[in-house]
């Protein structure tokens, strides 16, 4: 995966990141990036928030930081999300998205 070929977006509170997430999958895992998106699939299904919930829980345990850190910013009911990370530099996110 190539992190430098995400639109990243530096705001007043953190960064934001495209996400394109297939709910219902096997194992929740980070994909790669697909046209400037981060591409992720969660085994929880897309209802009442259990898909986003579990985003933001692999986001956090995938980049070592907290839940709380991460909150879902457009998106809420669409495969294509935005979610802004905050407590974190862009180059800091870019090296953790390197490792994963």
């Amino acid at each position: 995966m190539n992190p430098d070929d995400l639109n990243l977006r530096e705001t007043g509170d953190g960064i934001e990141i495209p996400v394109i997430v297939r709910a219902g999958g096997r194992k929740n895992e980070i994909r790669g990036t697909r046209d400037g998106q981060l591409r992720v699939a969660v085994t929880q299904v897309a209802e009442k928030g259990k898909a986003n919930d579990a985003v933001i829980a692999l986001l956090a345990k995938s980049f070592g930081i907290a839940k709380s850190s991460i909150k879902l910013t457009r998106g809420s009911k669409s495969t294509k999300k935005t979610f802004e990370i905050s407590n974190i530099s862009k180059a800091e996110l870019i090296e953790k998205l390197k490792v994963c």
